[in-house]
């Protein structure tokens, strides 16, 4: 299987600071990946269209990660 080159892609990883979107981010950094996008639902309500469609704005690849938990 081929890897795909991450390195100059803006990647947007939703519950990018939730418990296994830590360790996917710090991978991804591990590797070089320098352009990652961790929204934060105080600001960014990924249930709302018009945020969600600003928020993957020029963003190349989306990671969704993100969870109510608890």
């Amino acid at each position: 299987m081929k890897s795909i080159n991450l390195r100059n892609k803006r990647v947007l990883i939703t519950g990018g600071a939730g418990f296994l979107g830590t360790h996917l981010v710090n991978n991804f950094k591990s590797k070089g990946v320098k352009d990652i996008i961790v929204p934060r639902s105080e600001k960014d309500d990924l249930r709302d269209l018009k945020v969600c469609q600003r928020v993957v704005k020029n963003v190349d690849i989306v990671i969704h990660m993100a969870a109510k938990v608890g």
